[in-house]
């Protein structure tokens, strides 16, 4: 009898044991990036270069997991020269908010054989980065850039891309960290749906629309930090005007440097992050 009983606790609480396991052990999870860059000759001899970042729009992932990025790098090229570049990718909110990472990129190079790679050890793509990404909230944003070098000193002594020069194209991927009622990872995210900034890139005046409920006051809050994780300003919208659940909002960016920042907005107790390029 007593036997029996024994089997009877191994089955009910295996399983139970092996749940409990798997909430708290770390998963692998990689999130697959893929840049495509094209640098050509035009009719006047003008070089031309063609950049794309592809990658996912939203990912959801449990606590805990170790996140890191996997990246795929096809280059392609009629002229004759090495080429250097960094990825760089910004995790929203981070501590401190904003830090850009460079992550080195082996230098590529049009034909065989290619160009020796000045990073050891020397890797083949696609790679995974070792270094894993953290985030602060359940919703989060990363994003992406390219900075290009003119040789192989700024490329490798760049620790914050002022020696480089940053491509045009942004690859943003909203993060959710967390789990929904039913257990499962949730996918739903709201920084994109939520909040349009236009024209992106600005010049000097930007307008934001919001879609959503709001307070009695219409205000929302915004924070802007650059892409060393300094806070620039913080700036209470008032609404210029609203059409049902869309408002749209007035900022100005006169006497802003060139280059990328990031903004928060605040909604209540709703948090957006987006990515905002000067011009």
């Amino acid at each position: 009898m007593k036997t029996k009983y024994f089997f009877i606790l191994l089955v009910v609480c295996i399983p139970n044991f092996i749940n409990g396991q798997e909430k708290i052990t770390p998963r692998d999870r990689t999130i697959d990036v893929s840049i495509s860059i094209t640098d050509s000759f035009n009719d006047k001899g003008i070089v031309e270069q063609v950049v794309k970042l592809k990658g996912p729009e939203r990912l959801a992932f449990r606590p805990y997991d170790n996140i890191r990025l996997k990246l795929d790098l096809d280059y392609s090229s009629n002229i004759n020269t090495t080429k250097y570049f960094r990825l760089s990718y910004v995790v929203v909110p981070s501590d401190p908010f904003g830090a850009s990472a460079p992550v080195i990129i082996p230098p590529v190079k049009n034909d065989p054989p290619p160009a020796p790679s000045i990073v050891d050890p020397i890797f083949d793509y696609p790679y995974v980065f070792n270094t894993p990404l953290f985030f602060k909230e359940k919703n989060n944003l990363i994003s992406l850039r390219l900075v290009e070098y003119d040789n192989e000193e700024d490329y490798r002594n760049d620790d914050d891309g002022s020696d480089g020069n940053w491509l045009d194209d942004i690859l943003e991927i909203d993060i959710f960290i967390g789990k929904d009622r039913s257990g499962r990872a949730s996918t739903k995210s709201t920084h994109k749906n939520s909040i349009t900034f236009y024209p992106n890139p600005v010049k000097d005046h930007l307008t934001i629309e919001y879609f959503g409920k709001q307070s009695n006051d219409h205000k929302i809050h915004i924070e802007v930090y650059n892409s060393n994780g300094i806070k620039l300003k913080r700036s209470v919208l008032k609404r210029k005007s609203s059409t049902g659940l869309k408002t749209m909002y007035g900022f100005e960016t006169l006497g802003w440097e060139k280059g990328m920042y990031y903004c928060q907005i605040t909604s209540g107790e709703n948090k957006y992050y987006k990515t905002l390029v000067k011009n």
